[in-house]
C-alpha cells in the first residue's frame, strides 16, 4: 500500500514551517544579542583619562612599596637593637 501523499505533505511541513519560523525570527533574535555584548569603541578621551589614573595608581604603588621597604628596614634594626640588649653579655675570661 503506497504512503497517504497529504499525510507525507503535513508530516513535511509540521517541520519545515516552524524551521523557518524560527529561523526568521530568531536571526535577528541573536544579532541583536550579539551586538549588545560585542565590546564598546572607547573614545580618545576616555582613554586618556584611564592613562591618567593608571599612572597614579603606578606612582601611589611605587610609594607604598618604598615606604613599606622603610618601614621592613627600621624593623629589622628594632629587632636588632633589641637583641643586642637581651642576649647576656659575656664577661672578660678568667685568668
Amino acid at each position: 500500500m503506497p504512503p497517504d501523499p497529504n499525510l507525507i505533505v503535513h508530516e513535511v511541513f509540521s517541520w519545515v514551517v516552524p524551521g523557518l519560523v524560527i529561523i526568521v525570527l530568531g536571526f535577528p533574535v541573536v544579532r541583536l544579542i550579539t551586538r549588545w555584548l560585542e565590546p564598546r569603541p572607547v573614545s580618545p578621551r576616555e582613554l586618556s583619562a584611564i592613562n591618567g589614573r593608571l599612572e597614579r595608581i603606578e606612582t601611589a604603588g611605587d610609594s607604598i612599596a618604598l615606604e613599606v621597604e622603610r618601614i621592613s628596614e627600621a624593623q629589622r634594626f628594632s629587632a636588632g637593637l633589641q637583641s643586642e640588649q637581651q642576649s647576656p653579655r659575656l664577661s672578660a675570661p678568667r685568668e
